[in-house]
């Protein structure tokens, strides 16, 4: 099977979902697939190599790359309307490529990309989101119930059970739906290392209270879009624990916040190999337990940094959400407070601090619970839900 896999993002990056889609190539790859990545670049003359962008995620090289030249404002993204025509002519122009070669298949997470394999391409269509479109705005769903009449258009990869229930409610048939959650790769964790070996490699500064403190980690960008804002109030309520934000992207209003609270650390985006360390001398590992992410800005459903939390074998403490209570259970892998209560998320902190045996069993069910979600099994899966749809029309 060949996959034309189409994105309108830059390679390497350090988006979160840049990180995925490399991953998921490498994957099908290792997995027998063949795979092309079509990709916006400012020159393609001067891209990076298929190995290089490979090390930068830290997987295997298993996969093709084709950088197309599609910038319209200089030598990086243009804002507003410039990366929406950037967007569109990325959608065009890879199309346009993948309607001359020996591709089986379109595979975007990228709505242009899958309209422009649909318009512009002979091929099987399929798009990946974790998006519930249809369920945060009208014109999304009247889009998809006219989708849902075209053969070409094959089906949909979703990240969780509550954005496949909102394309459902589209018309589109189950057999044209595959809720395939994201994972972790093994391999981004080894060696696994201690509590007390993690933080000996870090090197980490006392608090004045306790040479070795409670420690609560984040990663994953460090804006208050991702509710990381939340996890400043926690700190400035429990001057005796310590936060670790990891990753970092320039100065904004968080970063300028956790200077003014000695038990806050904020360090920068690091890839995936180097993060190990930070997961590991954490005590309780957080997905800042706020409204913003699903029920505000609608833009966070399910993160992936779920599945590599799970991974490290320590407590989550996230919030009280549908989709998270899809891989995140109370009092099983984890504690879920209601979203924006601050002084419930406080309280379970507490908690978790004064009962490390809780802790430990919280730990290691979640540990158990992560082998269902590896990025490898995760390829396979949705592989053979292509094939069985290619099969199929």
């Amino acid at each position: 099977m060949h996959i034309a896999y189409v994105s309108d993002q830059r390679y390497p990056g350090t988006g979160t979902d840049r990180l995925q889609v490399v991953t998921m190539c490498s994957a099908f790859g290792a997995a027998g697939a063949r795979v092309t990545l079509y990709y916006t670049s400012n020159d393609p003359a001067q891209a990076a190599t298929d190995e290089a962008i490979a090390a930068h995620y830290d997987v295997a090289p298993t996969f093709a790359t084709v950088p197309l030249a599609v910038s319209l404002c200089g030598r990086g993204p243009g804002p507003g309307l410039f990366r929406g025509l950037e967007k569109l002519t990325l959608a065009h122009r890879a199309a346009a490529r993948i309607a001359d070669t020996t591709a089986d298949l379109v595979y975007s997470r990228n709505l242009p990309a899958l309209l422009a394999g649909l318009h512009q391409t002979p091929l099987p269509t399929f798009y990946e989101t974790y998006r519930p479109w249809p369920d945060q705005y009208a014109h999304m769903a009247m889009l998809f119930r006219q989708l849902a009449r075209l053969p070409r258009f094959c089906g949909l990869i979703l990240h969780s059970q509550l954005a496949a229930d909102s394309y459902a409610c589209c018309g589109l048939e189950p057999d044209r739906l595959l809720t395939a959650r994201n994972g972790f790769n093994p391999s981004s964790l080894e060696p696994r290392l201690s509590r007390a070996q993690a933080r000996q490699i870090l090197d980490l500064p006392p608090l004045a209270s306790d040479a070795d403190p409670f420690t609560v980690a984040y990663v994953g960008d460090v804006t208050a879009t991702k509710g990381v804002d939340l996890l400043c109030d926690l700190a400035a309520r429990l001057p005796d624990v310590r936060f670790l934000l990891v990753g970092s992207k320039g100065q904004g209003p968080v970063e300028r916040r956790a200077r003014s609270l000695p038990n806050v650390q904020v360090f920068g985006w690091m890839r995936q190999a180097a993060l190990a360390p930070y997961l590991y001398a954490a005590d309780v590992l957080t997905i800042p337990p706020s409204a913003t992410g699903l029920q505000d800005a609608g833009h966070t459903v399910l993160p992936i940094k779920a599945f590599l939390y799970l991974a490290t074998g320590r407590p989550v403490l996230a919030g009280n959400t549908p989709d998270l209570r899809e891989v995140i259970r109370h009092e099983h892998n984890g504690i879920l407070v209601p979203p924006g209560d601050l002084a419930a998320a406080a309280r379970a902190l507490r908690l978790l601090q004064s009962d490390p045996d809780h802790r430990a069993q919280l730990g290691a069910r979640a540990l158990a619970d992560s082998q269902n979600y590896t990025y490898p099994a995760r390829a396979r899966r949705v592989l053979d839900f292509l094939e069985g749809r290619l099969t199929a029309t």
